[in-house]
């Protein structure tokens, strides 16, 4: 090791002169904090002069010097760079085989051939980081050695495989991606929505697959793409035997927006609350409102709670009075749902109801308002939230407190002092 004596400072002051000799040296430094500069502002400069005494760093005792000249040669991009890159991936040190990938990824088309050609020679982890790099290029030369990667006998790799045709995004790996829906429907899923359009008929001809999990995802990725072809056979799934499948289809078919769905979403009440009702509240068709406005006088508490659950997920300015007025009805889990519908809407008119509901008859609903409003930070409410660390309910006592250090202002801690 050389014994250079540069400050950190000093060091930046080279790379603003763009002394690459001088932070070359720098290298070897027997300080290590002095390599790991160098190396690291040797890659801001990107002169290829440097590429071999960085080359040389990826042998150094120290993994941050590793990972700085890794990063370096990523940036540099000189081809050279590449087979020692490459051997980083036999390092039992994950932080390593990473940046090494990383690098790899950004020197580009360079390095593809190579990597390329370990898909099949290379050992299971060389294999893997080989495709994460190649995911990284995200060039199309790479895609049928990609889809030969599909069938690797490692499931990291095949999954990292399918990552990477959807970043690539070339249409010609649908078949292909299809062919692996059913060992990972959420990557494939993913990597089709990635695709686009070209995937849509795929994907609803495997709206009728055997298994649920590729039914459902299949689902989410024409919610995604928003479908309209897919409308009538998600309306269909919606009563599916599955339950994952209905809850997808409900999410698809809100992500869609079409209002023609809405009668069907209405008929799944008590089945799957929490997709139908959120897929309604993302219509924002005021005939679907006007409908969810009626159910909040069911004589049902079932249907009264999701019809709220709806109107929530519209925000909409317009139905915060029709929920507020379930804060006092007779169902304690209506009564949430009001809460809860009003604390998503960002309007101040429902924090007035917020603050009101602080002085509700009910402690669940107290509760539950002081919660919201802690929440979403509502200074307006200091003053009730402190009336209520005197309430005679102690968890209504403990959800005032916690309001009030979560809005954190000097009026509301000092309220907590006072207290």
């Amino acid at each position: 090791m050389e014994k250079n004596f540069y400050t950190i400072k000093q060091l930046d002051e080279l790379k603003e002169r763009r002394d690459t000799e001088s932070l070359i040296g720098c290298l070897r430094d027997r300080r290590r904090q002095n390599r790991q500069r160098a190396a690291e502002l040797l890659g801001e400069i990107g002169d290829p002069v440097a590429t071999d005494e960085l080359i040389k760093c990826l042998k150094d005792e120290s993994t941050p010097v590793v990972i700085e000249a890794a990063r370096a040669l990523g940036k540099i991009g000189n081809e050279k760079a590449v087979e020692p890159l490459i051997a980083l991936f036999k390092e039992d040190r994950k932080s390593i085989n990473e940046v090494a990938s990383d690098a790899l990824g950004k020197i580009g088309r360079p390095a593809q051939t190579k990597l390329i050609n370990l898909l099949d020679k290379g050992d299971e982890k060389e294999r893997y980081y080989a495709v994460r790099s190649l995911r990284i290029i995200a060039d199309k030369n790479a895609v049928m050695p990609l889809t030969i990667a599909l069938r690797d006998e490692s499931h990291k790799v095949r999954k990292e495989a399918v990552r990477a045709l959807g970043e690539i995004g070339d249409p010609i790996a649908i078949p292909f991606l299809i062919n692996a829906f059913g060992n990972h429907p959420r990557e494939v899923a993913e990597a089709l929505v990635n695709i686009g359009r070209d995937s849509e008929e795929n994907l609803i001809e495997m709206l009728g697959d055997r298994r649920k999990h590729v039914r459902a995802f299949s689902a989410w990725a024409l919610g995604e793409l928003r479908s309209q072809p897919a409308i009538p056979i998600l309306t269909e799934l919606l009563y599916d035997r599955s339950d994952i499948v209905r809850r997808a289809s409900a999410y698809a078919l809100g992500n869609i927006g079409d209002a023609r769905i809405a009668p069907a979403l209405l008929t799944t009440l008590g089945q799957i609350w929490e997709p139908a009702a959120k897929a309604l509240g993302m219509l924002k068709n005021m005939e679907v409102i006007k409908q969810l406005q009626r159910l909040l006088k069911s004589d049902d508490p079932t249907v009264r709670e999701f019809a709220c659950w709806a109107l929530g997920e519209t925000r909409l300015k317009e139905v915060i009075k029709d929920i507020a007025t379930l804060l006092n009805d007779s169902e304690p889990s209506v009564r949430r749902q009001a809460v809860e519908a009003l604390r998503k809407m960002p309007h101040k008119e429902a924090n007035r109801h917020l603050i009101k509901a602080l002085s509700n008859s009910h402690a669940p609903v107290r509760k539950a308002a002081a919660l919201a409003l802690g929440e979403n930070r509502v200074t307006t409410a200091i003053d009730e939230l402190a009336k209520l660390l005197k309430d005679k309910d102690k968890d209504v006592r403990n959800e005032a407190f916690n309001a009030l250090t979560n809005i954190g202002t000097k009026k509301a801690l000092k309220a907590l002092e006072d207290f």
